[in-house]
């Protein structure tokens, strides 16, 4: 593969998130909204108020036996908060790369379309492989640096308010190394994959957003079936999960080449 014609893709792609408000917004918004505003809120709401304000959370303390939960969290507000930003958040944390690699995917696909581009794009010597490559890395790296910095923002933002409110650090599970480095960008690579698979059907950038949204449900409903003590999180079990997430995602990403048609493609165009 020639690596100066897939570079030379990733930073056009690259150019044009920048510089598209309709991607852009998605990139700033949802991470701000999942990793700040909601569990500084919800972390306000536990220390601050009665506990039995937070909806939920009398299904939380059920699980408070569960997990291994530090001593220094003595009361009751404090331990279901940790459980809920430790355990029950992390599968927010994958709902943003699957969501980012999804949006800039479709962009870089179906956008392209849109804007008249990938023609040309389709009739220079890049090869099919080369294609893909570049495609699945300019949305893959951006989607996982996205991901690291909202794990970032979330880590500073409710250990500072935590330490402010309680004098504690309330993220310290170690469940989010295995999730961040290996869970976030297993799930990034498949929802990339599918949003790759139907972008190359799909005439347009709202058609492709719609389909490949789907990869998503399965982490909401995850969250749903771990607040009622279905699923237990640990790292052990993020580690498995992960691994078996990164094989499908390469047979799907395999599955790519063989259906590609440059052909077809133009034909939709």
């Amino acid at each position: 593969m020639n690596w100066h014609r897939i570079r030379t893709i990733i930073k056009k792609d690259i150019r044009e998130i920048t510089s598209n408000p309709s991607v852009l917004l998605p990139m700033i918004m949802v991470p701000l909204l999942l990793c700040v505003f909601i569990p500084s809120f919800l972390l306000f709401l536990a220390f601050r108020l009665d506990l039995s304000m937070l909806t939920g959370v009398d299904l939380i303390q059920r699980l408070i036996p569960v997990y291994d939960i530090p001593a220094a969290l003595s009361s009751v507000n404090e331990k279901a908060s940790y459980i809920f930003l430790n355990y029950t958040f992390v599968p927010f944390f994958m709902i943003i790369p699957v969501m980012m690699a999804s949006i800039i995917a479709a962009n870089s696909v179906v956008g392209e379309k849109e804007r008249k581009t990938l023609e040309t794009l389709l009739y220079t010597p890049v090869t099919n492989r080369e294609f893909l490559t570049a495609k699945l890395l300019s949305s893959f790296i951006p989607a996982l640096l996205l991901a690291w910095v909202s794990f970032g923002l979330f880590f500073l933002v409710t250990n500072v308010m935590s330490l402010f409110l309680k004098g504690l650090f309330i993220v310290q599970a170690w469940i989010w190394l295995p999730s961040i480095l290996l869970l976030a960008p297993s799930v990034s690579l498949l929802g990339l994959s599918v949003t790759l698979f139907v972008s190359l059907k799909s005439k347009s950038f709202m058609e492709a957003q719609q389909l490949s949204a789907l990869v998503v449900l399965p982490l909401i409903a995850l969250i749903g079936i771990q607040i009622t003590g279905v699923v237990v999180f640990k790292p052990f079990y993020v580690v498995i999960l992960s691994a078996v997430i990164l094989l499908i995602s390469y047979l799907a990403i395999g599955k790519l080449d063989p259906r590609f048609s440059r052909e077809k493609i133009i034909s939709t165009l």
